[in-house]
């Protein structure tokens, strides 16, 4: 039989992703996009000198929206801490369980819900801005 409360856990588990993974989509677009205009995407890599991947940005995967907040944490894009991004890069894994309906263990829910809550006071701040 399954666990209801592992169930709602999950259920919850994912709920946080999703909106962390949206967020810094979210966040990446709305700042690059204020920076550079609204054609960011290919604007922003000649101006850095750096290669952005080969898809369009709306269509990335979480490692990829890290990679690209990395790219541009030197840039004045950096409203998200140097600390913050590497927690973010540490998620993969977590990530990956969720995706692939492995239970997570108590700790990995925990990292997930204390980064969520870390980037809602982020969140929070930008709009009182």
């Amino acid at each position: 039989m399954i666990d209801k409360q592992e169930v709602e856990k999950m259920r919850e588990a994912y709920g946080k992703f999703y909106e962390i993974e949206n967020f810094i989509r979210l966040f990446i677009s709305k700042n690059m996009a204020l920076l550079y205009g609204v054609n960011w995407y290919e604007i922003s890599v000649r101006k850095l000198k750096k290669r952005r991947p080969n898809k369009a940005f709306d269509k990335l995967l979480y490692h990829e929206l890290i990679s690209i907040l990395k790219l541009y944490s030197n840039s004045k894009l950096q409203v998200i801490p140097q600390s913050l991004i590497m927690e973010l890069n540490y998620l993969t894994p977590i990530r990956n369980k969720i995706a692939y309906t492995i239970s997570l263990e108590e700790n990995e829910y925990e990292y997930l819900i204390n980064l969520y809550k870390e980037l809602n006071n982020i969140i929070i701040n930008q709009d009182e801005s």
